[in-house]
């Protein structure tokens, strides 16, 4: 299979000290995204994961290495690139019909009109806001407007889908109820997704693919989880399967001390970048 996303020795330095030295938040970042696949990536903060995303996204450009989406080179923002924030980013002036249409108008310029306006309403009654569509962002709740910011998302078609910890900064139920709307969606679509999370169970629930992030500053993709669980999943039933506490585990044990392990590993010498990229599912050598 072709890789879809080809992300090559990726660095990223920022200037420190008036410009006197470069702190290097990440270095010899390498991986890949098949079509259809969804990958999340974990690490403590600092280790530059949004950086990584923006830099997917064409928000952010990396010091050094390349990212090539379907042979070409990202070099900045596209709509073939869809972005959700944990921040809902929504227009708060325009209803939550109008944030979509708006960017289903940039997307598809020639689309009629009423094919937008039908389009809106279908993704929209996707989410289950269908019966909100004329509300402000003010008249909604964290967890509607976020149901709206994933509905715009789908709603342009984006080649790949990049999510920064969307469902972060709300409430356990309510973060419940959308990852299983998120995972409806993502098997129907079959949406190639990269999403930043530090949630372990979420990261298992939704991921084909777990990349794993040493702690910063040079941080590196570390470790590679493949969650070998079928799908459709489901937060009752994935709990039953045999593979899920052997990855869950692991991950809790990378995040601990694991990822800070391998960062001073790497400072005393004991291993070098020969030693990436990734190695693929550690948990199964235990």
């Amino acid at each position: 299979m072709k890789e879809f996303l080809v992300v090559k020795d990726l660095e990223k330095r920022f200037p420190i000290n008036d410009g006197k030295s470069e702190l290097t938040v990440f270095k010899n970042i390498n991986f890949t995204v098949n079509k259809g696949e969804f990958v999340s990536i974990i690490g403590h903060s600092g280790c530059g994961k949004s950086t990584v995303l923006n830099s997917l996204a064409g928000l952010d450009f990396p010091t050094e290495g390349e990212i090539n989406m379907l042979d070409k080179p990202v070099i900045g923002p596209s709509l073939d690139r869809g972005v959700i924030f944990q921040n809902h980013s929504l227009l708060p002036w325009l209803s939550a019909f109008k944030n979509i249409t708006m960017a289903i108008d940039c997307k598809f310029k020639d689309m009629p009109k009423e094919d937008v306006e039908k389009r809106a309403i279908h993704f929209l009654d996707m989410v289950g806001l269908k019966d909100s569509m004329d509300k402000k962002p003010s008249e909604l709740s964290g967890g509607m407007k976020q149901r709206v910011g994933i509905a715009r998302a789908f709603s342009i078609a984006p080649s790949l889908l990049l999510m920064d910890e969307p469902f972060g900064a709300l409430d356990a139920l309510t973060r419940g109820k959308l990852q299983d709307q998120l995972v409806e969606i993502c098997d129907k679509t079959q949406q190639t997704t990269f999403m930043i999370t530090h949630d372990i169970d979420e990261a298992i629930l939704l991921s084909d693919k777990i990349l794993l992030m040493s702690n910063g500053p040079e941080a590196r993709v570390a470790k590679q989880i493949i969650v070998d669980i079928p799908k459709p999943r489901s937060r009752a039933s994935i709990v039953k399967h045999p593979a899920y506490y052997e990855i869950r585990n692991y991950l809790v044990e990378f995040l601990v001390e694991g990822s800070e392990v391998i960062k001073q590993q790497l400072i005393n010498g004991e291993i070098t970048d020969k030693n990436f990229p990734i190695e693929v599912n550690p948990y199964k050598k235990k």
